[in-house]
């Protein structure tokens, strides 16, 4: 059975112990070492990871894919990556077509669907 890793968390707190365990009154470098690990534990239990947001390519690629998929509606038929190239602006490559067409799929405004080697989008 593998061994679980230490935290910086659970590192600090046996430090602190050992520090205090082995510190005398006497000892004023002890102490100052307990006092500096007290105050690394402190901002290691505060600190908690923020949760990210969408990144501002995520972004744009979401406000591109409504785009998108507004004018394949409008045109009422599944369409290539080529014809989404083409009639939207600010798509001006493959590979943007695929990442925007991706986004709205998570979103669940489109539909990739995959023909042979043919690749079409169907909006929802």
């Amino acid at each position: 059975m593998a061994e679980k890793k230490m935290t910086r968390k659970e590192a600090l707190e046996m430090a602190i112990d050992l520090v205090k365990q082995t510190a005398t009154e006497d000892d004023g470098a002890w102490t100052e070492v307990a006092e500096v690990l007290t105050k690394m534990h402190e901002q290691v239990s505060k600190s908690r990871k923020k949760p990210e947001g969408p990144s501002k390519a995520r972004r744009e690629n979401e406000v591109l894919a409504r785009e998108a998929v507004k004018a394949i509606a409008e045109k009422g038929e599944p369409v290539t990556g080529k014809w989404i190239q083409e009639h939207i602006r600010f798509i001006a490559s493959p590979q943007k077509v695929t990442a925007v067409m991706k986004v709205a799929a998570e979103l669940g405004l489109a539909e990739r669907v995959k023909e042979g080697k043919n690749v079409t989008y169907v909006a929802v």
